[in-house]
């Protein structure tokens, strides 16, 4: 519930600015998508399906939809290809941008909200590559600068795990990313959303340099999504603390974009 409520702070506090897109779900489809909130950074869109309800073929850039109850139903996409779902309550799930058919093949009636990501979207000719989970610290140390005392980051401390929860790599000072098969990239954040006040934001990466041959050797462009704890202490960094080391721990998604 946590992820819930966190979306539904940052709601409050938008001003309005429209998207305009031929495939908009909220033009082709308003019975069922409707605009709560939007600004520069996303767009909130609350969806309401009846039972056996479907819609219209549509687009959405990369989003997160947050449940409000189970429901079971089937995408149709583009392509004519084919795949259920299965949304559970209080979750929150990814989703890569995409053009779909939704329909609910449930009994009851089908409610969420859609966080749909603007300002850390990939560029529109990447596709994604594999999504994996990490697991570890975000590592900071206490300095001074003009007499204010601040805790700075100094690196991220993290393993890896495939979508399998197989080690997959580790994630350190660079910030870098190297997989077992010794590929390894360092990357630069471009832009990032807060969705949650007590994590470490969401970004989008820019990667910057490539090393060794392997699984990240295509990759240009990474988020970080899901993020849960790692913000930096709010206290304890004072003149006698100066060049102490402090470890938060924290976990997030990490999604590789390659171009298309």
């Amino acid at each position: 519930m946590r992820v819930r409520i966190a979306l539904y702070g940052v709601v409050l506090c938008f001003c309005f600015a429209p998207i305009v897109s031929a495939q908009d779900a909220t033009k082709v489809d308003p019975k069922h998508y409707t605009v709560v909130s939007e600004n520069d950074q996303v767009r909130i869109v609350k969806l309401h399906y009846g039972p056996h309800e479907k819609s219209v073929m549509h687009s959405h850039p990369a989003s997160v939809v947050v449940p409000l109850n189970d429901a079971k139903g089937t995408f149709t996409y583009a392509d004519g290809k084919k795949e259920d779902f299965d949304l559970k309550s209080g979750g929150a799930q990814y989703s890569a941008a995409t053009t779909h058919l939704p329909e609910n093949t449930g009994d009851a009636g089908f409610d969420a909200i859609l966080v749909e990501l603007k300002g850390i979207q990939p560029p529109p000719g990447e596709r994604l590559l594999f999504q994996v989970h990490a697991k570890g610290d975000q590592v900071y140390t206490c300095k001074s600068d003009a007499a204010q005392f601040t805790w700075t980051l100094k690196a991220p401390d993290a393993q890896l795990f495939d979508k399998h929860g197989k080690p997959f790599g580790k994630h350190f000072a660079g910030p870098s990313w190297e997989a077992n098969d010794g590929s390894r990239v360092t990357g630069k954040a471009i832009a990032n959303l807060s969705v949650d006040a007590d994590s470490i934001p969401w970004l989008l990466i820019k990667i910057i340099s490539h090393d060794g041959n392997g699984v990240l050797s295509p990759s240009t462009s990474i988020q970080r999504l899901n993020t849960e704890g790692g913000k930096a202490p709010a206290s304890g960094c004072d003149a006698s603390h100066i060049g102490q080391e402090v470890r938060v721990p924290y976990s997030a998604d990490y999604l590789f974009y390659a171009p298309k």
